[in-house]
């Protein structure tokens, strides 16, 4: 499936015209700009050229062989693109277009055929009713997404193709990559086991993330992801009656139980995400590599009050606060004021420079009761926010526990979460917010 589908040697687009805004013509020039090597055959009788290419009237008018052929056109033109598709026996179709069992009955009947006609040429098909797919390995954008973020080592798989590309515009103002991004829509022929079994295996890749409003095999599923040797983030909406019903008008599928899923989640050692920033979040925890081995958790601050939060946040998230030892306050002594508490949390007071959080960050990282830090600085008269925030990224590259951080404020603190997040060290902007991804990450 992989080669076929993923890594086409030559791909027709039926549906590209002159109008720039229209989808065929999107992902044409996503394409070409995305820097693929294969043949692009553009597909619409009304031109004789598109985009600086020979234009087609048909699939059936091109003369060499067609490995992959991506469909943009309204929905009652479909079929007949398919019946050229099994003439040409091509390798592999991406129905972008909507209008199937989404809509309804006739929709859902006219689904069946073209996944009937297309199963017995086997002939695999994406979609309908989907944004297509981004192969960044590959060099390959067909999708009519707005950006590609580009190349990384997490793997996104969605059902709903708005949703994706939430993802991607969180992905392009942070800086994070992926290696494959594939919307799923509503999943006729390939669907998201397969699409597992690709990923899991494929040692490029260190995370798989997954919005999925059902499951095609949960029993499945669930096998493929104890198997994985690496963290799979999943987000799966319909808690409500109301939210089931707008999954069946969305995709056409028929919304999984909320507590099957969530049962699933737990026996499988998925990681569950709430909404799309967290998803997000998670992923670009598990993108810096910064993942605990343990619950214990170590917190420094240059502020009381926020240390306080903390700890009740750490106890109602199930993480526990990391035990000093005796040794290690031996250390403290030699270099914070006598007014600094020498327990967890360690409060090194507002006058703290960047100094003092380095050398309580290293003493921290030598001791045996903490699996992880999280550092928490508020923009204080004297405080470095700068300098902190590179102390934290140095320390980063070469620690063995990770180092998440919270830097509370807005305008003072932009530059050192500036510096934080070109060093891809984890920031938050909350501590509930950090404490909460903290335990899920620690919980896998």
């Amino acid at each position: 499936m992989e080669q076929n589908i993923f890594s086409p040697k030559s791909i027709a687009i039926v549906g590209v015209s002159q109008d720039s805004e229209k989808i065929g013509s999107v992902i044409m020039k996503n394409l070409i700009e995305g820097g693929y090597n294969g043949k692009i055959y553009p597909v619409n009788p009304n031109y004789e050229e598109l985009q600086g290419r020979k234009a087609y009237a048909d699939i059936l008018q091109i003369e060499e062989d067609v490995e992959m052929v991506c469909i943009a056109i309204p929905h009652q033109f479909v079929e007949n693109v398919i019946d050229q598709c099994v003439t040409k026996q091509v390798k592999g179709v991406v129905i972008i277009s909507a209008g199937f069992k989404e809509v309804g009955e006739q929709g859902k009947e006219l689904e069946e055929r073209i996944k009937r006609k297309l199963k017995k040429e086997n002939i695999r098909l994406l979609g309908p009713n989907c944004l297509g797919y981004i192969n960044n390995k590959a060099k390959i954008n067909l999708s009519f997404a707005r950006e590609n973020p580009g190349n990384g080592k997490i793997a996104f798989i969605s059902q709903s193709g708005a949703f994706c590309a939430a993802v991607l515009d969180m992905a392009c103002e942070k800086g994070l990559g992926f290696s494959h991004i594939i919307s799923l829509g509503n999943k006729a022929d390939i669907h998201e086991n397969e699409l597992m079994e690709m990923l899991v295996s494929d040692k490029d890749i260190t995370a798989i993330a997954l919005y999925l409003e059902e499951f095609t095999d949960g029993k499945e599923f669930v096998t493929l992801v104890q198997k994985a040797k690496k963290p799979v983030l999943i987000i799966a909406p319909g808690s409500s009656e109301k939210a089931r019903e707008a999954i069946i008008s969305h995709t056409g599928s028929l919304a999984s139980s909320f507590d099957t899923t969530i049962a699933a989640v737990k026996k499988s050692n998925m990681i569950f995400t709430e909404n799309s920033q967290e998803l997000f979040q998670l992923m670009s925890l598990v993108d810096s590599g910064q993942l605990p081995k343990g619950k214990k958790v170590g917190i420094v601050s240059n502020a009381g009050g926020p240390g306080i939060i903390a700890v009740d946040r750490i106890e109602a998230e199930g993480l526990e606060l990391g035990q000093i030892n005796e040794k290690t306050r031996e250390k403290f002594l030699k270099y914070l004021p006598e007014e600094t508490t020498l327990t967890n949390p360690v409060d090194i007071l507002g006058d703290a420079k960047s100094d003092r959080y380095e050398n309580v960050i290293k003493d921290l990282l030598e001791e045996i009761s903490v699996d992880s830090i999280l550092v928490i600085l508020t923009p204080q008269l004297i405080t470095e926010i700068e300098a902190t925030a590179q102390v934290i990224a140095d320390l980063s590259k070469t620690a063995s526990k990770p180092i998440y951080t919270c830097f509370l404020g807005g305008k003072d603190v932009r530059s050192g979460k500036r510096i934080l997040e070109e060093n891809n060290c984890p920031s938050f902007d909350d501590i509930q917010q950090a404490i909460r991804l903290i335990s899920k990450i620690s919980d896998y």
